[in-house]
């Protein structure tokens, strides 16, 4: 089960800027190798986090090529692109592959 939601243009505004409360997007693309062992390490991460169970259903993933509007609108020039939401707004961005233990600080940090 993945723990990472994916989100695209028709429901980006909906789960994204609407979301209530901070979420964390990672923009990424199918044929980027620092962006699948990025995905691995997150999705381990999550599963294996007891502390912050508050982390899923917070962390989303965009797929690039499937949503070239959201890159352009967003600015996306590299993936793996980690953006912070909050209010409808960004917060934070972080720009590529992270180990587990970044990715752990970035959400910590991200995601009160």
């Amino acid at each position: 089960m993945s723990h990472v939601l994916p989100v695209g243009d028709a429901d980006f505004d909906k789960r994204i800027l609407h979301a209530g409360r901070p979420v964390v997007v990672d923009f990424y693309a199918h044929w980027c190798g620092p962006c699948g062992q990025t995905m691995k390490a997150l999705e381990a991460l999550i599963e294996a986090d007891h502390d912050h169970p508050e982390w899923k259903g917070r962390i989303f993933k965009v797929d690039t090529d499937a949503s070239e509007a959201l890159m352009t609108q967003y600015k996306i020039e590299g993936v793996p692109t980690f953006i912070c939401f909050e209010n409808g707004k960004e917060t934070a961005r972080e720009e590529g592959a992270m180990s587990r233990n970044d990715l752990k600080g970035m959400l910590t940090r991200w995601l009160p």
